[in-house]
């Protein structure tokens, strides 16, 4: 839009709702048979290092049930491959449930612990993958780690995994895949996600998913024996589906994401709020703003706006603005505006009254 706010005439600020320095996402609300391929939720790391041994972390602390058709997962990649770690709340064995090590591209596969039921299976994923699996009886509350190395021992280009449990000081192998060419090379991670793939059913909908949550600690691992620092996640985001009942977020280094059913096509807001998909991005890229209030508070005139640090709303130009009307939606703005730090405000009615923020948004 071309028009800039700019306040007329001295009005008093009154903020409704504050949102922390935590990056989140809680976009429109969908319910209904879905129509737009799995959902899930991501969490992103502040850098990318490369490794030849890589630990994740994963804490259940809502555990769905057996069945629920859950997959925590960390997805990493090499120069030529990509693959995941991770494990699922998806019927078992009657030993555990599943624990799965799999790489698109891999040209080989040795099985892990026979004592945990430990098979190879290979399909097409757009391309095909190998993968290794094992059962196990995870519970919630654990912090689990998954481990990725390399494994010379079983020839050029091997890699095996790990599931350690800290309640029984225990590694158990999933298996070995053979990936990475010649010398193996590092691996580094992706994307860490939750997914519930329950979805691919057309007739599910957002009241009927089941409650789960995990958090993501940092990445640690080593380079041939040296160690690397430890690396946070520092931004989530997620797919549009269910985004008034799911809600991913930084906490410290870690990340928090949460899957909430909802009876019914709609939750109404009970509470208002400015969340952002990130928080740092370099210029052009885009940034979502999830919004939310209660129904005292929602205008067909409540707008974002976007404010070069110094000024305000009411105190100097926006940058940039769009209307978010009603009680809940989503705005995505291009950040295209030069390099530097930015506040995003929601506003109420066309005003300046302040419903959430500031957001701050630096644009490298």
């Amino acid at each position: 839009m071309s028009k800039l706010k700019i306040r007329i005439a001295a009005v008093g600020l009154a903020v409704v709702g504050m949102v922390g320095s935590a990056a989140a996402v809680a976009e429109a609300a969908t319910d209904g048979p879905s129509s737009l391929g799995t959902p899930g939720l991501y969490a992103y790391t502040a850098s990318s290092p490369q490794y030849t041994t890589m630990q994740f972390y994963t804490t259940v602390t809502n555990d769905p049930g057996d069945g629920a058709n859950v997959f925590w997962s960390h997805q990493f990649s090499t120069a030529d491959n990509s693959g995941y770690i991770g494990f699922q709340a998806t019927s078992g064995n009657g030993t555990g449930r599943p624990v799965l090590f799999s790489v698109w591209g891999a040209t080989d596969c040795r099985t892990g612990e026979a004592a945990l039921g430990a098979y190879c299976t290979s399909g097409t994923e757009t391309t095909d993958f190998k993968s290794a699996r094992i059962y196990y009886p995870w519970k919630a509350g654990v912090k689990y780690r998954l481990t990725v190395a390399q494994a010379p021992a079983q020839g050029a280009g091997w890699w095996t995994a790990y599931l350690y449990d800290p309640t029984t000081n225990v590694n158990h192998r999933i298996g070995y895949l053979k990936f990475g060419g010649a010398t193996g090379g590092t691996v580094s991670p992706e994307v860490s996600w939750v997914e519930y793939f329950n979805w691919n059913d057309p007739n599910a909908i957002c009241g009927n998913q089941i409650n789960s949550s995990a958090v993501f600690s940092p990445i640690t691992g080593s380079v041939n024996g040296k160690t690397v620092a430890a690396v946070p996640y520092t931004s989530t985001t997620h797919s549009s589906t269910c985004t008034y009942a799911d809600q991913s977020s930084i906490s410290g280094s870690s990340a928090n994401l949460v899957v909430t059913s909802q009876t019914g096509a709609y939750a109404p807001p009970t509470a208002t709020s400015l969340t952002a998909s990130t928080q740092s991005v370099s210029n052009g890229s885009t940034v979502t703003f999830a919004y939310a209030t209660p129904a005292g508070t929602a205008s067909s005139s409540n707008w974002i706006g976007v404010y070069k640090q110094g000024t305000s709303p009411g105190n100097g130009y926006s940058t940039d603005w769009q209307t978010a009307s009603g009680e809940r939606g989503s705005k995505t703005f291009t950040f295209n505006y030069g390099p530097g730090t930015y506040q995003v405000y929601y506003l109420y009615n066309d005003g300046y009254q302040v419903l959430s923020g500031p957001i701050t948004v630096t644009v490298q």
